[in-house]
């Protein structure tokens, strides 16, 4: 089973791909990053990027880039490559922000990232379950 990591260059994905080299075979951790040139690198908003993806059955994928970019970025594989995003298994996605917490904020910024992380996360779930 290959386990896919994007944002692998930030803290906790850092974290994660340690934790797995330590139970995982290292063939079969794939790391992604839009910034750190050792990862495999992936930019959400150039398709022809997409082909540097080596999903394989029954993967799985972490994420930890902004929600907002990876939802964009799973709607693309979805509308492109039907086919990559068929062969995951299980999809985590996390977040920084919790729309539950700053649902309840009077600053326009705050209210503007609960909607963003809302619609995300309805985008994210509607694909996976189809």
């Amino acid at each position: 089973m290959a386990i896919h990591i994007f944002g692998s260059s930030t803290s906790t994905g850092k974290e994660l791909c340690r934790l797995l080299k330590l139970n995982q075979d290292s063939e079969d951790l794939f790391e992604y990053s839009r910034t750190n040139n050792n990862k495999t690198f992936i930019d959400f908003n150039k398709k022809e990027t997409y082909n540097n993806l080596s999903f394989s059955e029954d993967s799985i994928v972490f994420s930890f880039v902004p929600i907002w970019l990876f939802a964009s970025f799973i709607n693309n594989l979805d509308k492109y490559y039907p086919n990559k995003l068929k062969k995951l298994s299980i999809l985590v996605a996390c977040s920084s922000s919790s729309a539950i917490t700053k649902r309840y904020s009077f600053n326009r910024f705050d209210k503007e990232l609960v909607s963003k992380l809302i619609s995300s996360e309805a985008l994210i779930s509607s694909i996976c379950q189809k």
